[in-house]
């Protein structure tokens, strides 16, 4: 094609596109058009969402979502925890379990339904807030891995406004002693047994499910990731047999429910001072053994903690060191 040929080419094509802008600058407004023509363009208007929402089902089709959730959450901790892959699951079967009973496809859920969603969790009696924000960022981060590999799917609850504030805590509140006598009067005898172990040891409520009695009683368990060992007394041995206790059913979430339901309830009557979690237990432990020798190693060693440094961070926000 010659100068004169492409010339000639490219007017035409000015030409055609100025056409084409004049017949939408002079279209007629909706309220001008005849019935015929609105019902023609409804139509169209039409076999485009239905185009669409096709589309979208093929797509949604194509992901095998249980394969999905299995290489999310194989990967999901840089330190192969096994609690916390549990935690990852546990929160997206409950959402997939809320999103079933509501009749909604778990790949179709927006910012409305993430929202709705969460407030349906801060209504629940055992989601504390804290609760309610490890399961919404559990969910949020399995969203977020899906939208990268899946460009229809989109995150609803990045962002979201209803998801509970957190909290600045200027004081570690835990139990003493009496008041840990009186939560492990009140509960079930499998439980009582429980809360004082944690309270004697200072075990995490999630290590209990893989606890087990060795000989010598001694005792192994698993515990965010990391195996922990030690040494029952004869007292809590003799307490384990008769209550007989099946530790394989006593999930940390469970420990976490229960305990935290009766020390809410003696709160309210005004038998102890707060309302303790398990965790409480914990802190409990760890300052009665500081107390005894100030040894800062012994106590990481008996916290199973994976630095000195993490030792020293925990008794600062206990106020046992400046």
């Amino acid at each position: 094609m010659d100068s004169l040929e492409a010339r000639k080419h490219f007017e035409n094509g000015i030409e055609e596109l100025n056409l084409i802008i004049d017949r939408i600058n002079n279209a007629p407004a909706l309220n001008e058009l005849s019935k015929t023509q609105k019902e023609s363009i409804a139509k169209i208007l039409i076999l485009d969402r239905y185009k669409k929402e096709l589309e979208r089902e093929a797509d949604k089709s194509r992901i095998d979502i249980e394969n999905e959730i299995e290489i999310f959450i194989a990967n999901v901790s840089k330190t192969k925890s096994i609690n916390t892959q549990k935690a990852y699951r546990r929160a997206i079967d409950r959402f997939r379990e809320w999103t079933s009973k509501n009749r909604l496809h778990f790949l179709d859920v927006k910012a409305k339904e993430a929202d709705d969603y969460i407030y349906f969790l801060k209504s629940q009696d055992c989601k504390a807030p804290a609760t309610v924000r490890l399961n919404i960022a559990c969910i949020s981060a399995f969203y977020s891995y899906l939208e990268r590999r899946y460009d229809f799917i989109t995150n609803g609850f990045r962002g979201t406004k209803a998801r509970p504030a957190k909290k600045t805590v200027t004081k570690c509140a835990y139990p003493g002693k009496d008041e840990i006598e009186t939560i492990i009067e009140a509960l079930p005898k499998e439980l009582k047994v429980i809360t004082s172990i944690m309270a004697r040891y200072g075990l995490r409520e999630g290590a209990f499910e893989k606890l087990e009695i060795l000989r010598g009683n001694q005792f192994r368990t698993v515990t965010k990731g990391k195996e922990y060992k030690g040494t029952f007394s004869d007292e809590t041995i003799e307490e384990i047999k008769r209550a007989s206790i099946d530790f394989s059913k006593w999930s940390g979430n469970r420990i976490k429910c229960l305990f935290s339901y009766y020390s809410r309830k003696l709160f309210r009557q005004g038998k102890i001072k707060d309302s303790y979690s398990p965790h409480d237990l914990r802190h409990y432990f760890a300052t009665v053994e500081y107390s005894k020798d100030k040894d800062i190693y012994r106590i990481s060693k008996l916290l199973n903690h994976s630095s000195i440094q993490t030792t020293e961070i925990y008794l600062k926000g206990l106020n046992v060191i400046q």
